[in-house]
């Protein structure tokens, strides 16, 4: 496969990427260049282990954006967001080939799974009603960013999920729901998460590392899994900058509960605590 370079050209019903090739990369130089209102997608199949979507610094957007395979990466050296406007459509399944004919399936009208992982400078913004299964161990230090819907950071687990489904011409295991196994989702080099509106579900307390700002505000909420304690290096509620103390939901056993907050995990803020003291006598 060839690196594909989308710069000058419109995809309204998106794009897959598949082969297991080194060379199979997406290059978007152009901002919004799959379509300029996101309507189209990408969508990563099982086999497209060493594939690649480069953001190239451009902002992109995007309607379905799921992905069957850990190995998957999206990039971008300049900071760049992709935005997930998933109001209508929900994930594209890929059938098996026919006669050398790729067919598609929509499915679903609840979420979307990511399993990719997200690097370099790249952010992700959640921006749609549907809610969006985020599995991969992305090492970015871009921001991730909530405005609707609800953004799931999943814990591994041996239980199967099975997301319902809308349009399908899928018979036998598949024909009520694709159905995943979660992995554990983290973004731990994240710069800040962001959370204006809908949901942010944390499954897990290793999420973000300590030195990742959260922000919330507006109609936004963070819900806190049971038993999740996850820590942050500052706090910002409304315009309010705290950088210590426990905060959750009113059934937490967090030191300051917030309507901002829900279930029953905490959030901890560490600050840039004391680091190494020595004293010489």
């Amino acid at each position: 496969a060839f690196p594909l370079n989308v710069a000058s050209n419109r995809f309204p019903r998106g794009l897959f990427l598949w082969h297991n090739a080194k060379s199979n990369v997406l290059y978007t130089e152009v901002p919004y260049a799959l379509y300029p209102d996101g309507t189209g997608g990408v969508s990563f199949h099982s086999d497209a282990k060493n594939a690649i979507w480069d953001l190239c610094g451009c902002d992109q957007g995007v309607s379905v954006f799921f992905s069957r395979t850990t190995d998957a990466v999206v990039r971008s050296d300049e900071p760049a967001t992709l935005h997930l406007v998933d109001d209508a459509l929900n994930y594209v399944k890929l059938t098996e080939p026919n006669a050398y004919t790729m067919k598609c399936t929509l499915l679903g009208t609840a979420s979307q799974v990511d399993r990719t992982t997200f690097a370099g400078a790249a952010n992700f913004s959640k921006e749609g009603v549907l809610k969006h299964y985020m599995m991969g161990a992305s090492t970015s230090t871009g921001g991730v960013y909530v405005t609707k819907g609800e953004l799931v950071f999943t814990k591994a687990s041996s239980a199967s999920v099975t997301l319902p489904q809308e349009k399908t011409g899928m018979s036998g295991s598949e024909a009520s729901g694709y159905a995943f196994t979660p992995l554990t989702g983290s973004w731990k080099n994240a710069s800040e998460a962001v959370v204006t509106g809908g949901t942010l579900t944390l499954e897990h307390g290793q999420v973000f590392g300590k030195a990742t700002d959260v922000k919330v505000s507006g109609d936004g909420v963070i819900n806190l899994a049971a038993g999740v304690v996850q820590k942050c290096h500052t706090l910002t509620i409304g315009e309010t900058v705290y950088d210590s103390g426990t905060w959750g939901g009113p059934e937490s056993d967090a030191e300051h509960k917030d309507a901002h907050f829900a279930g029953t995990g905490v959030l901890r803020v560490v600050g840039d605590g004391l680091g190494l003291m020595l004293f010489i006598r």
